[in-house]
């Protein structure tokens, strides 16, 4: 239950992060919003 809860949380935090960074830079490079999305993992809140 409880990975489940995480998961959804983490997914929606995901997309909105990446659409975060892409509406502020701008850029149309998928690399870049991949590469934050992954800064995000490595903090190890999800």
């Amino acid at each position: 239950m409880n990975e489940i809860h995480i998961s959804i949380a983490y997914s929606f935090f995901a997309e909105l992060f990446g659409k975060y960074v892409y509406d502020n830079f701008n850029t149309n490079s998928d690399n870049e919003r991949q590469r934050a999305i992954e800064q995000v993992k490595n903090t190890g809140c999800f």
